[in-house]
């Protein structure tokens, strides 16, 4: 009897690869790419929403509309080429990047899906150190949406999944300690408020820019309107971070059950695993 594998090497050759990667911000995920193209052939193409457009400014890519374009175009292009790719992605939308995997397999792909996994306090942290801030209820808010899809994606039938730990420094992993016992200790609101406090200007999204009616231009009292306006907006801002704060204390301990399941692997473990999957 003809098993399948052989049969898609009769039909397509070699058959075609595509590695599916996602996790939260400031996960690290460049890095694994940049470190798994030196261990793979060269023919994968690299789909990144961060850098899809070349003419987009680096600081701020039109990540969305650039997603888009990859998923409807790029990536089918790729498949009716039976090209092998890596697509990065965070993965929190299980149901586009399930169709992705989907249409791979019809079309005779291996396919390995990898979450890259950090702790919340790690993506806050890394997010706020490069050039590129997402707001502070968005960074939050997207890690929870990305890992609470865990068992979704290894429960998709026929794919090789990893969950992978993120790389950390010394002061990371202290950090990650601090985050696990403040936590549980229910004082979590009041560890982000003095984090936030040492250090405003550091803390603050650069994908929000100033409105004209935000900059002083005269030596007149502010407009009272103007003035509330700011209060109330100032008082949302806070409202919806203060809710991503509280929706992390219920995430966390759920993906935390998911990983003791799964048990993620370390960052050399988890190239040799990419290096034997891709090979010819």
């Amino acid at each position: 009897m003809i098993n399948l594998q052989s049969l898609l090497l009769e039909v397509f050759g070699t058959q075609p690869k595509a590695i599916i990667l996602s996790g939260a911000a400031g996960m690290g995920k460049s890095t694994l790419i940049n470190d798994l193209i030196r261990n793979i052939p060269s023919d994968f193409r690299v789909f990144n929403p961060d850098t899809f457009n070349p003419e987009d400014d680096p600081d701020r890519p039109n990540i969305s509309k650039n997603n888009i374009i990859i998923r409807t175009k790029a990536i089918p292009d790729a498949i009716s080429k039976k090209q092998n790719f890596i697509y990065d992605t965070t993965g929190q939308n299980f149901k586009e990047t399930a169709e992705i995997v989907n249409q791979a397999q019809q079309n005779g792909y291996k396919v390995m899906v990898i979450t890259l996994y950090g702790s919340p306090i790690v993506s806050f942290l890394r997010n706020f150190n490069r050039s590129r801030k997402l707001p502070k209820e968005v960074v939050l808010n997207n890690w929870a949406k990305v890992y609470n899809q865990i068992s979704s994606y290894k429960s998709i039938p026929g794919i090789e999944y990893l969950v992978v730990q993120t790389e950390l420094s010394p002061g990371e992993k202290a950090n990650v300690n601090k985050f696990e016992k403040v936590l549980k200790s229910g004082e979590l609101e009041d560890y982000f408020k003095q984090l936030i406090q040492k250090d405003p200007e550091k803390y603050r999204s650069s994908f929000k820019k100033p409105k004209p009616s935000d900059i002083e231009t005269s030596k007149d009292l502010p407009d009272p309107e103007i003035l509330k306006a700011k209060e109330e907006k100032k008082k949302a801002a806070e409202k919806k971070f203060s809710d991503a704060v509280k929706n992390i204390k219920d995430q966390f301990k759920t993906v935390e059950k998911f990983l003791k399941i799964i048990k993620p692997l370390n960052y050399r473990e988890a190239v040799g695993a990419v290096k034997t999957f891709a090979k010819p």
